[in-house]
């Protein structure tokens, strides 16, 4: 756990007296590999977030890079990485058709064990609460708790049951948190969503289409995203799916093209 002499060193370090960067990386499944190439940019234009906020594959992405992972390290998990490491087939009694825990299990193993006070750089985690309906963030205990639980998604992952209460994909209420980084104290505010052209004309192929395809649809959040965003970024993924993992380096790659677009107002604008 930080102690208050590290709080300081770490304040300091992320832009004291300068603006506060915030960086809010949306939900995606397999096209949030995307936001690898966006953090690849900023890394080389020396931009280091004060705060981060992710849902889903976003609070995936997040909390490796807020552990401390360069975008390096980053593409070379994501390229090996497959769903046989994330998931595992549920039991029939179980309210999802596969379950998450081998995803926080490996989170876990990746960032050592680390709580949201013991990260780089502070993060929130977006789910909801299906009891309630409300957004449920998280920002202190486990990181790998938290980003199962913000990737949960409903119908598909079997939810996390902590706490009393049943949490799902932050996707539902709130897939590009902008607005949550701008909460956590950012005065300029990077959004990634990687949801662009992702609804294909022939329609889903699969399941796992259908329920990405139908949280798109009952999610309109595009007017909170721009009134909360400086920078929106958008890579252009047409015809990458929400499942196939093996796309890794194209993603990374649409990802940085999309962040080269804009780095020079964001440049600009940060100092």
């Amino acid at each position: 756990m930080k102690t208050g002499i590290d709080r300081i060193v770490s304040t300091i370090k992320h832009g004291l007296g300068e603006k506060k960067v915030g960086l809010a990386l949306g939900g995606g499944a397999a096209r949030g590999i995307a936001h690898v190439g966006v953090i690849k940019v900023l890394e080389e234009h020396g931009i280091v977030p004060s705060y981060v906020a992710g849902t889903s594959a976003g609070s995936l992405i997040g909390a490796l890079y807020c552990s401390g992972y360069k975008w390096q390290q980053i593409r070379d998990i994501v390229a090996d990485v497959n769903w046989g490491d994330l998931v595992q087939p549920a039991l029939f009694s179980s309210k999802g058709l596969v379950n998450p825990r081998k995803l926080e299990k490996l989170l876990d193993k990746l960032i050592s064990n680390k709580t949201f006070d013991e990260l780089e750089i502070p993060l929130n985690v977006v789910s909801v609460d299906l009891l309630t309906g409300e957004l449920y963030l998280f920002h202190e205990g486990p990181v790998a708790r938290a980003v199962r639980a913000s990737s949960s998604i409903p119908g598909m992952f079997s939810p996390l049951e902590w706490n009393g209460r049943v949490l799902v994909d932050g996707g539902v209420k709130n897939n590009v948190p902008a607005d949550i980084v701008k909460d956590m104290g950012a005065d300029i505010i990077i959004a990634v969503d990687v949801n662009a052209n992702a609804i294909k004309p022939e329609g889903p192929e699969n399941v796992f289409d259908v329920m990405m395809y139908s949280m798109r649809i009952m999610l309109d959040d595009e007017e909170r995203i721009e009134e909360n965003a400086d920078f929106l970024i958008r890579p252009d993924l047409e015809g990458y799916s929400y499942y196939n993992l093996k796309n890794a380096e194209a993603l990374i790659d649409l990802g940085e093209a999309a962040a080269r677009e804009q780095i020079g107002k964001i440049v600009a604008a940060v100092h």
